[in-house]
């Protein structure tokens, strides 16, 4: 079930702020964003056929900075919380492990962005100088 602006329960309604424009779907009696359903969808299979629109979507719907490359072929996913980031490869499918990576480090973003996230993100992630190689 889609919804734009409210989501009908059982009980009342839930408002959606208006700033978020992304439409929501009810997951077990709770509220899904759309940013949620891509990340629950790249934690559940991070072996899909993967695109940097992709990521790039996740990262502006998350908070997350990516930069694009200059002179070399990988993507930089960066935090405002981390120093350092993670490399991204423009190659398309994108491996497996960066996704794993990618879902990690948005984990340990909306925890220190206050969000949500049904995981808990790594200890330690925000606090390394960067992510392991």
């Amino acid at each position: 079930m889609l919804f734009q602006s409210s989501v009908q329960l059982a009980r009342g309604s839930v408002r959606v702020r208006p700033s978020c424009t992304a439409s929501v779907s009810l997951r077990e009696g709770t509220l899904v964003t759309r940013r949620e359903r891509l990340l629950d969808k790249m934690r559940a299979n991070p072996r899909a056929d993967w695109r940097i629109e992709d990521v790039e979507t996740l990262c502006r719907q998350i908070g997350l900075t990516l930069s694009p490359p200059s002179g070399g072929s990988h993507y930089m996913v960066t935090s405002p919380h981390a120093e350092g980031g993670l490399p991204v490869p423009f190659a398309r499918p994108i491996k497996p492990i960066y996704i794993r990576k990618l879902v990690s480090l948005a984990d340990a973003h909306s925890m220190k962005e206050g969000g949500t996230s049904r995981d808990k993100a790594p200890s330690g992630l925000l606090e390394e100088k960067g992510t392991d190689r």
